[in-house]
């Protein structure tokens, strides 16, 4: 056994190393030995820790091996999805994002790698299997659990001393793991320090922005083709400028994607090839390219959230879209993912945008895809939206945001045949669908009349570039651009708002402070960059020399070959200047600043809803705030049933990263609120919140309205007069004293505030009660109803039938018919009780179903447990 055990050791330490050449491949990298062995020897080293702590511990106990080696497995996967799409490790701070639904049901609908997978978890559970086989699993000597123990103890020593020698944080020069390790380390420390109150000097934005005019740059265009009635804004999910031919060449760097698309603008079109994404996260940068400023270079709150919570709006800075609209511009955002996620329909509602579409507003996908609408079924269905706003006979602008080239990419099997890998396979299919836009919009009724820019919401990495996670695309296309451009200045997100401004009305905007795409300027002016994955931060105020500042505090200089901001080389040295690392720390802690007060946040102003009973709406999810230490929380909002029955109910459930589930069923309309204590510092937190309408009407809709959703952090427990969200321990589910709350209706049941189900219903022979779904351990259980009676039936009367089942009703574990004569008396109660007996632990479906006309009111439904 013990030779089935070392082969199977060889075997999973084999496919465990062969992950990083795996990633090396898929990414086009170098993997010469030099290049290689010291980060393969890492692996190994770690990895021979992470058996030999199993082997040893599972002398204690033969379950030790699977908590310790699973978790670290999964990891490693993780990481290698994420290095994949994103080229940085997985930061242990987002591990919030896995409360988020549709980020999970988004990032967990396909894999790149399934039979690497696949073979690793076969691999492992033969290693954890042969070696307990091969080992006493319990020590019974005290001396030889003392040893035992000792060298575990040992064993993490020496992994920990293994962990501080390897002190890279780039997945290529480390061990995956511990550069997830790294980073979320550093990055906490840096959280901290970063609360230290500072005063900032008066000419700090000189040191970030430019501080000359946009008119101090020469123009690229003559002033008569200065002039566009209507703008375009199409932001392609994470692209990078390195996909552009022309920026290829420009760069002499080599690519395997090679956006076509481009080629059919080419001689109407201004190239910026040194185009920086200031920090990584959609709504970070569409706040940046919208704002005109800086996005927090951080990972805490972004700045759209703050900007929401400025109540008054003229205190409010005029974002992209609002200076249109006060042009007379009508102004549309249209999005392929869905709109409440990261809260984009009520920030694209406060910066201007009048219409605001998202994944609900398209009618079909090409490719099934959980995070949205495809690449080619979003801009074949932009088109209708396009011409709708065109036909008004107003200049426009709108702005697309593209999903389909995020992880896990939305592709057909056409084009995942025919490319290396899916990644590499969606850029492709957003450039054909891309393709096929372009030629709508040459051939539409606004071509001559239209500014298009091409941009990125961010960059999901290019290798081999010290900051390719900030390397992104801006591409200006226009027909009175009469031929082809490059504008190599080094431009950013920021810097779109000016750009646009200057493009349309020149003689207003261009005495403003700041840089312009369509200006050659005769002097660099700084800019700041960075990647919250990290923690690191770049600085540079000459194009072709970057400040690095690492999440160690490490200042280095990284210069290109070419004197430009992307090349094919570089050289990197170490720094020795406090004074200048302190200083770009600085100006980092500056544009992280809040836009406001710090002490609530607006998610939701006002929001309508359309709903039918019995389906699920989310009302919002994916925020990602930060929270402060020592505050109590308080996230609550109003509610309201415009035109109620008495019977129609809303039943809402916040979900959050808790081992809690909160939720309450409520009438009419009101506030509700869910309270806790934050006692740590939180970067990252998101919840949903999600609601079900139990409505009298089958079919008919009704509109509910939800206003005033803000977080509150306050240093005392709020003392506000509201409906409270009822908390449920996850572990305890099935110990409950009453399930009314995890029970659905239909067909004239309805839950109440009291969690009371109303039962007035002539739907006969069709479940009016079922839910929880819940998990029971194996045993003999009984299931109770216990209910009032508002009407008398006779004793031999068949008024309803219950029964448990799994698997969506395919299998019956019990089920009886119940007349008036089966029930026990509890005074004014009756009670219906159903015995029951399971195997094993398994997910159970409890169902009422109604025989007659009934007229009930169920105050409680439970299970115990039989002998």
């Amino acid at each position: 056994m013990k030779n089935l055990y070392f082969l199977f050791v060889l075997l999973f330490s084999f496919i465990f190393v062969y992950g990083r050449f795996l990633l090396m491949n898929s990414k086009g990298l170098d993997y010469s030995f030099e290049s290689v062995l010291g980060p393969v020897l890492k692996d190994i080293i770690f990895l021979l820790l992470l058996v030999a702590l199993c082997y040893w511990t599972g002398k204690l106990n033969k379950w030790l091996p699977y908590l310790i080696s699973v978790p670290f497995i999964v990891f490693h996967l993780v990481n290698i999805e994420y290095i994949y799409a994103m080229n940085n490790v997985v930061n242990l701070k987002d591990i919030s994002y896995a409360s988020d639904t549709e980020f999970l049901k988004g990032s967990l609908s396909g894999f790149n790698f399934p039979l690497y997978y696949i073979i690793i978890t076969i691999s492992l559970i033969g290693t954890l299997v042969t070696g307990n086989l091969s080992t006493s699993n319990w020590v019974n000597s005290k001396k030889r659990k003392g040893y035992i123990i000792s060298g575990i103890s040992v064993l993490i020593l020496l992994m920990e001393s293994i962990l501080v020698l390897n002190s890279s944080n780039d997945w290529k020069e480390s061990n995956f793991t511990y550069a997830s390790l790294n980073n979320s380390v550093f990055n906490l420390i840096a959280s901290y320090k970063d609360e230290t109150i500072v005063e900032y000097p008066v000419d700090i934005e000189d040191k970030i922005n430019s501080s000359k005019k946009i008119d101090n740059g020469n123009l690229l265009l003559s002033d008569s083709k200065m002039s566009s009635k209507n703008v375009l804004i199409v932001t392609m999910e994470g692209l990078t400028g390195a996909y552009v031919p022309e920026i290829q060449n420009y760069f002499g760097i080599d690519n395997t994607v090679k956006m076509k698309s481009f080629e059919k603008i080419k001689n109407h079109s201004i190239v910026v090839p040194n185009f920086l994404t200031h920090n990584n996260q959609t709504i970070r940068g569409l706040y940046s390219l919208l704002g005109g400023d800086y996005p927090k270079l951080d990972a805490s709150t972004p700045k759209a959230y703050e900007y929401m919570g400025i109540e008054e709006a003229s205190n409010r800075s005029k974002l992209l879209p609002q200076l249109l609209k006060d042009k007379g511009y009508n102004t549309a955002f249209i999005q392929a993912a869905p709109i409440e996620f990261m809260s984009k329909d009520q920030f694209m509602s406060a910066a201007g945008f009048d219409t605001i579409i998202g994944e609900e507003g398209f009618s079909y996908k090409e490719v099934p895809f959980a995070w949205g609408v495809d690449d080619k079924a979003f801009f074949k269905q932009a088109q209708d939206y396009l011409n709708e706003l065109n036909s008004k006979g107003e200049p426009w602008f709108a702005t697309l945001l593209t999903v389909g080239t995020h992880h896990p990419y939305a592709v057909p099997d056409e084009y995942s045949s025919k490319y290396s890998d899916r990644k590499e396979a969606s850029v492709n299919y957003l450039d054909d669908s891309l393709s096929d836009f372009i030629d709508y919009i040459n051939a539409s009724d606004f071509a001559n009349d239209t500014l298009v820019l091409f941009v990125s919401d961010e960059s999901h990495g290019v290798d081999n570039q010290p900051y390719g996670s900030n390397w992104g695309i801006c591409i200006a296309y226009a027909p009175n651009i009469q031929s082809a451009k490059l504008n190599t200045d080094v431009f950013g997100h920021k810097d779109i708002l000016n750009s646009v401004m200057d493009f349309i009305d020149a003689a207003e905007w261009s005495s403003n402070k700041g840089r312009s795409i369509f200006r050659e300027y005769n002097e660099d002016s700084p800019v700041i960059f960075a990647t919250h994955y990290n923690g690191e931060v770049f600085y540079s105020t000459q194009k072709g020399i970057v400040y690095q500042v690492n999440n160690k505090n490490e200042l280095y200089k990284i210069e290109s070959n070419n004197h430009e901001m992307f090349a094919t080389k570089y050289s990197t040295s170490f720094i020795d200047d406090e004074r200048l690392r302190d200083e770009i720390l600085l100006y980092k802690k500056y544009t992280s600043s809040s836009l406001g007060a710090n002490d609530k946040i607006n998610i939701i102003s006002s929001k309508e809803f359309d709903v039918k009973t019995n389906q699920g709406y989310t009302i919002t999810e994916g925020q990602f705030i930060t929270l402060p230490a020592k505050k109590y929380v308080t996230i609550g909002f109003d509610y309201e049933i415009v035109n109620p029955e008495p019977d129609d109910s809303l039943r809402f459930i916040v979900e959050t990263n808790e081992d809690k589930i909160i939720r309450k069923t409520v009438t009419d309309k009101g506030h509700l609120n869910y309270n806790f204590y934050n006692e740590e510092k939180q970067s990252g937190y998101s919840f949903s919140l999600d609601m079900t309408p139990f409505l009298s009407s089958l079919e008919d809709s009704k509109k509910v309205k939800i206003n005033n959703l803000i977080m509150k952090f306050e240093s005392e427990n709020s003392k506000e007069e509201s409906i409270q969200f009822d908390t449920y321990d996850k572990g305890s589910l099935n110990n409950m004293t009453n399930l009314i709350p995890f029970m659905s209706t239909q067909l004239g049941a309805h839950p109440t505030e009291e969690n009371h189900i109303n039962i007035l219903s002539e739907a006969n022979g069709v479940f009016l009660v079922y839910g929880p779904y819940l998990t029971y351990p194996k045993g003999k259980h009984s299931l109770i109803y216990k209910f009032k009676m508002n009407e008398q039936y006779s004793n031999k009367t068949t008024l309803l039938t219950l029964d448990i089942s799994t698997d969506g009703g395919e299998n019956i574990v019990a089920i009886q018919n119940f007349s008036p004569s089966d029930f026990k008396r509890d005074g004014e109660y009756y009670i219906a009780e159903l015995p029951f007996e399971i195997d094993g632990d398994v997910s159970l479906e409890f169902r009422l179903r109604g025989q007659q006309n009934l007229d009930l009111v169920v105050e409680e439904i439970y299970t115990t447990t039989r002998k």
